[in-house]
């Protein structure tokens, strides 16, 4: 992965995303986000201990056992949001460490490459070079960034049912809306919304439809 020619600030809160080379899948069943969603967590820690593929041969309780051990340990990143989809992914972290973010970044891409690679017997590189990265710079920009990668399926038409964005399992929505455990830390985007869940999931579906109408009037401004 080449070096970036941005500096990522520590403290800050950035919007990363990155897609498949040539627009191919990067996740093509279950099991391929379900790695991801694990690979991710797994590197938010700047020491995990062992090795990720160690990791891996544990059972369910045992990885989450060892990962609540991990708790009191030095991360290099918070990560707020995630949501992956076919061909590319999106995520809102905050940078705990100088160059965590970067790192965080290469360990995660990385190690999944390796074994999507392994998985569906392919070479080379899977996503384009270098993640993208745009620092969000206010209360409500967080706000609505949170709110437009949490609707990307819905503005993609990958669910067309607003209500089932709550049950997608490769998002973070449902650890906001307390359906699950997860790895986002939560209380910097609910404190915008008064730690009120509802509220959160109400302000997602207002802006629901007209995100998806902008969406297609881009689709129709390029064809």
């Amino acid at each position: 992965m080449p070096g970036r020619k941005e500096l990522l600030v520590t403290g800050e809160y950035y919007h990363v995303f990155n897609k498949g080379i040539d627009q191919r899948s990067t996740f093509d069943d279950k099991s391929d986000y379900k790695r991801m969603v694990e690979t991710l967590g797994f590197y938010r820690f700047m020491e995990p201990g062992i090795r990720l593929s160690r990791y891996f041969e544990y059972e369910e309780k045992m990885k989450n056992e060892y990962l609540e051990n991990l708790e009191s340990e030095d991360l290099l990143v918070d990560v707020l949001v995630y949501e992956l989809m076919p061909n590319h992914f999106h995520l809102i972290i905050r940078q705990l460490v100088d160059g965590g973010l970067s790192l965080y970044m290469s360990r995660a891409i990385n190690s999944y490459t390796r074994y999507f690679n392994v998985r569906h017997e392919r070479k080379g590189g899977l996503f384009t070079g270098n993640f993208k990265a745009v620092r969000i710079g206010s209360a409500e920009q967080m706000k609505h960034v949170s709110r437009y990668v949490h609707l990307n399926l819905y503005t993609a038409k990958i669910v067309n049912n607003f209500r089932a964005l709550a049950g997608y399992e490769w998002s973070s929505l449902p650890e906001y809306l307390g359906k699950k455990d997860g790895l986002c830390n939560k209380e910097m985007i609910l404190g915008l919304f008064g730690d009120n869940v509802e509220r959160y999931w109400k302000f997602i579906k207002d802006g629901s439809d007209y995100q998806r109408r902008l969406s297609e009037i881009k689709k129709l401004m390029l064809e």
